[in-house]
């Protein structure tokens, strides 16, 4: 099932595509949605793509319709396939993507879009704040300020995913997230875009802040990252 519930968007300035892709994510997904409703940029168009979630989520999502530009309700065949759906469907100039648990700070597209305004590039990295769900400790994530990439060794995540905006037409230009990948198709993304010599950008402060504790930091993530 889909439902569009914006018709237009301010043509004056660019429009940014988020996309918030939840499964089962009542404890968190509230907040993170509020956290792109408060964006002091306002010409945001939200996606989100719930698959078909039973645990009182899509009655959160529906009672907040009438912020929402798209919502894509429906079964999928993992992260990365519901990821797809939204780029499919995106509008903007530049698309990122905000898990069920993250947060951006109110400043965060409002600083893309002002660099953007100032000297065009294809994509963003930056650093952002890490809540350690096992530790309970805070720390900042810092984007990697070089890339060498070699057929023997392993780079890691050249930036925190929330600090990630691709230019949406790039983006469907290298072919969107590879579903053989069950967990680091966005790594692999990334080391295309770096091949590519495409031009970067970074967020001098952190963007939000995102929960660590689950698959993206496991051992089965590192092992499909070296195979990458």
């Amino acid at each position: 099932m889909q439902s569009i519930y914006k018709s237009s968007f301010e043509p004056t300035t660019p429009l940014i595509t988020i996309v918030t892709v939840v499964k089962n994510g009542r404890h968190y997904i509230q907040e993170t949605m509020n956290s792109v409703f408060s964006q002091e940029y306002k010409n945001i168009e939200y996606i989100v793509v719930d698959g078909c979630s039973s645990d009182g989520t899509s009655e959160i999502i529906h009672r907040n319709l009438d912020k929402i530009d798209l919502l894509i309700s429906e079964e999928d065949d993992g992260i990365y396939s519901a990821m797809n759906k939204g780029i499919n469907a995106a509008n903007g100039v530049f698309i990122g993507f905000l898990n069920a648990s993250d947060l951006l700070y109110p400043q965060t597209i409002l600083n893309l879009v002002n660099a953007f305004k100032k000297d065009d590039f294809d994509f963003s990295l930056g650093p952002a704040e890490i809540e350690d769900l096992n530790t309970g400790k805070t720390f900042t994530s810092e984007p990697l300020k070089s890339f060498q990439i070699q057929s023997d060794q392993c780079i890691g995540m050249p930036s925190p995913h929330l600090a990630i905006y691709i230019k949406t037409k790039l983006i469907k230009e290298l072919g969107k997230f590879d579903i053989q990948y069950k967990l680091s198709a966005d790594y692999d993304l990334m080391l295309k875009v770096i091949n590519g010599s495409y031009k970067a950008w970074y967020f001098k402060q952190p963007v939000g802040a995102f929960r660590l504790g689950g698959l993206s930091g496991s051992f089965r993530t590192q092992v499909e990252n070296f195979s990458i």
